[in-house]
């Protein structure tokens, strides 16, 4: 999909380590638009639906969405106050790819039961399915 008759948020960080974190007053609805920054958005209640790159998603409480800097991604309805939007430049991700690496999660002390049980308990397979870091 072509970024250029669609809008353009442009988010300025203060540092390149920096992030945005919004959890109230967003709209309930926002049109296609891209931006700069890299957004995490964590549902905090059942409901919310977006559309990234085309398809839509239907999140529940606890589930989260990444979208990437230039994706084209909308809400489509959310209830009131049921998403957190956390925005920051990609390249804290880019920079820390082994944060998500088994061997970087072995290097951090967690256990190799550990990693099993979240990746059976996440259904890595599934659609839809969450866990909990925490249980880590």
């Amino acid at each position: 999909m072509e970024n250029n008759n669609i809008g353009n948020e442009k988010i300025y960080f203060g540092s390149p380590s920096a992030i945005t974190v919004t959890d109230t007053g967003s709209p309930e609805t926002f049109p296609p638009h891209w931006h700069n920054a890299a957004e995490f958005t964590i549902a905090t209640k059942d409901g919310c639906k977006y559309r990234v790159g085309g398809r839509l998603f239907s999140l529940c409480a606890g589930d989260v969405l990444l979208v990437w800097p230039g994706q084209v991604h909308e809400t489509v309805k959310i209830p009131p106050s049921s998403a957190i939007f956390i925005q920051f430049p990609s390249v804290i991700i880019d920079n820390n790819l082994d944060l998500v690496s088994i061997s970087g999660l072995r290097r951090r002390g967690f256990t190799p039961e550990s990693i099993k049980m979240f990746v059976e308990l996440s259904g890595i397979s599934k659609a839809q399915s969450s866990a909990e870091y925490a249980m880590l």
